[in-house]
């Protein structure tokens, strides 16, 4: 019955909603479009120039060199065709997603009940996406997914970094490397493995 636009006098109810509103537009409005109709037409359906103008204090880029496209249409199927992961806001329109491949899409829920973009959160989810990162996490509060990893974190900053100047992030890197394959798998003895190394305990397992 909802698609019947305008045929609802047919069933047996009453509607007391009006179709449209009898007091609008009102002459005001006509003779607004009348002297701004050059401005809507270049402008249509949004204000580009304006929106340029806000986007380039934000990147502190002129005016004349940001292009706004008309609407998010005119991007969906350039993105769509670029073979890689989408991350969408959800509940959001689905346009986007709707023309990706199921396993291209990324979804990020947004958070009752206000749904705002927290745009830190978003940037991260993006970023552990892009590199193929699944992100585990307990109940709020409840840290034991992570307890491991900060463990390790703390005994590396504590034996390794600390104390130490690397001139170059290769220099790091390598120092890392040496300490995780060489002393930390293979020579350190671990409490929680009853002292032994974990290359050790993996061999009697």
């Amino acid at each position: 019955m909802s698609g019947q636009h305008g045929g609802y006098w047919r069933h047996d109810f009453i509607d007391h909603n009006y179709l449209y509103n009898l007091y609008f537009p009102p002459e005001d409005f006509f003779s607004h479009l009348t002297r701004h109709i050059h401005q809507l037409v270049l402008s249509y359906p949004v204000g580009q120039n304006e929106l340029a103008r806000l986007v380039g204090e934000l990147i502190d880029q002129p005016l004349e060199r940001i292009v706004v496209g008309n609407g998010a249409a005119e991007l969906i199927k350039i993105i769509a065709g670029l073979d890689r992961k989408m991350i969408v806001p959800v509940p959001s329109f689905n346009e986007y997603a709707n023309v990706m491949p199921a396993d291209q899409v990324v979804e990020f829920a947004l958070e009752a009940p206000t749904f705002q973009l927290d745009v830190d959160r978003f940037a991260a989810e993006a970023i552990l996406s892009k590199h193929g990162f699944i992100c585990s996490m307990s109940g709020k509060g409840n840290c034991y997914d992570n307890a491991v990893m900060e463990s390790f974190y703390h005994t590396l900053k504590v034996e390794l970094v600390y104390g130490h100047r690397y001139r170059t992030r290769e220099e790091a890197q390598m120092a890392i490397f040496d300490y995780i394959e060489i002393f930390y798998n293979r020579q350190r003895l671990h409490s929680s493995l009853n002292y032994q190394t974990p290359e050790a305990f993996e061999r009697a397992a």
